[in-house]
């Protein structure tokens, strides 16, 4: 008992060295306790809040039984509505496409929504263009074939059928010029006088 009580002064000298370091060591660390618990609080609350709001989606995409954008296979699809909207076509017209064999869907959701993927959308837009140029859906559909089967078919064939075409719309402008022609002669011939009855119309003694 004796022997502490010499150690006793020298510890509380010791203590009263360090006390004031110590004291900053354990503010020091009492403030980092607490960042750290705010961080891991703040971290845990985001990743509920996103975890909700995903649930909160999938909920609601989820009522009919399928989503507007799906993901079958990896692969983005989605309904005809959507597919429309980024042709610049209405819903009926890729109705009437589909109906005719021009294109098909790429799948079908689980409540049995067709779904199209974005393959459809580029023969959306061949089809488009092709119809611009004045293509039959006929023809086009026979361009659509050889396209999917390119490997299996030659230039030759793709150029067989737009030469076709060349060839009647230029019997096309030749009738169409030939009627031009005759047109304009008897519209020529007619004075066009409002003051001269019909009865002695040039264009009407033409047509007799």
């Amino acid at each position: 008992m004796p022997k502490m009580n010499l150690f006793l002064p020298l510890g509380v000298k010791i203590l009263a060295s360090f006390g004031k370091d110590l004291c900053e060591a354990f503010s020091c660390l009492e403030n980092s306790l607490h960042y750290l618990m705010a961080r891991i609080l703040t971290n845990l609350l985001q990743k509920s809040s996103r975890n909700r709001l995903a649930s909160q989606n999938n909920c609601k995409n989820s009522i009919f039984g399928f989503k507007s954008n799906e993901i079958v296979n990896k692969e983005v699809m989605f309904q005809i509505g959507e597919l429309a909207k980024r042709c610049g076509v209405t819903a009926d017209t890729l109705r009437f496409y589909e109906k005719n064999a021009l294109i098909k869907p790429a799948g079908r959701s689980d409540s049995g929504y067709r779904l199209y993927n974005e393959e459809n959308q580029k023969q959306v837009r061949f089809i488009l263009k092709a119809k611009e140029l004045g293509l039959s859906l006929d023809e086009i559909k026979e361009l659509l074939g050889i396209k999917l089967e390119a490997t299996e078919h030659s230039c030759a064939e793709v150029k067989a059928i737009t030469s076709a075409k060349l060839t009647l719309i230029d019997e096309k402008i030749a009738e169409l010029t030939k009627i031009r022609t005759a047109l304009k002669k008897i519209n020529d011939a007619c004075c066009g006088h409002n003051n001269d009855d019909a009865s002695h119309c040039s264009i009407l003694a033409a047509l007799e």
